[in-house]
C-alpha cells in the first residue's frame, strides 16, 4: 500500500512563526536554568547543612514553606515532615481521614523511591535530620559534610532492610 506524502513546504510566514516560537522557548529555558542556578547557590550558602542532606532545591522549598531559615530551625520535626501537606493535614483533622506521612520531602529519592509501607518511617527519620541540620544552619554551627549525610543514608538503608515486606493486613 502506497501512502501519499505531502511535498509542500511551510510558507515563509509559517517558517518565521516557527522560528520565533523556537527562539522564545530557548530563551525561556535559558532564564529558567539561570534562575535555578541562582537558587541552588543561595540555598547552598544560606542552608548548607540542609542542602547537603536533601539538595538545594528541596532545602529552598522547605525554607520558603516555613517562612524563613530561623522559623524552619524552630519547627518540630513532625511539622517539617508534613510541610507542604497542610491541606491533607487539615482534612485529617476535620474528617478523621488518615494523616499525611510526608509533604515536600516526598520529592527526595530516599522517600519517593521507597516502598509505600516504609515511606512514613523514612520521612520521620529524614524530617528529624532536616530539623537538626536547619538548627545547625540557623545558629551557625559547623555545616554537615558528606560523611554526615552518609550516616543518614545508612540509617535509611537500615530502615528499608528491616521492612522488606509489607506488614500483614489486619
Amino acid at each position: 500500500m502506497e501512502v501519499d506524502v505531502p511535498t509542500e513546504l511551510p510558507s515563509e510566514v509559517e517558517w518565521r512563526t516557527l522560528k520565533e516560537w523556537a527562539e522564545s522557548t530557548a530563551s525561556a529555558n535559558g532564564r529558567l536554568d539561570r534562575m535555578e542556578h541562582a537558587l541552588r547557590q543561595l540555598a547552598d550558602s544560606h542552608l548548607p547543612s540542609v542542602s547537603a542532606l536533601v539538595g538545594p532545591l528541596l532545602a529552598a522549598r522547605l525554607c520558603v514553606e516555613a517562612h524563613g531559615r530561623a522559623r524552619l530551625a524552630r519547627l518540630p520535626s513532625g511539622t517539617v515532615q508534613i510541610l507542604g501537606a497542610e491541606k491533607a493535614f487539615f482534612h485529617h483533622l476535620k474528617t478523621g481521614a488518615p494523616s499525611p506521612k510526608h509533604g515536600h520531602i516526598f520529592m527526595h529519592p530516599w522517600i519517593s523511591r521507597s516502598p509505600r509501607w516504609v515511606r512514613g518511617k523514612i520521612a520521620r527519620t529524614l524530617a528529624g535530620k532536616i530539623s537538626i541540620a536547619a538548627k545547625i544552619d540557623a545558629f551557625e554551627g559547623e555545616a554537615w559534610t558528606e560523611k554526615d549525610v552518609a550516616k543518614v543514608e545508612q540509617r535509611v538503608e537500615a530502615i528499608r532492610e528491616a521492612n522488606k515486606q509489607p506488614p500483614p493486613r489486619r
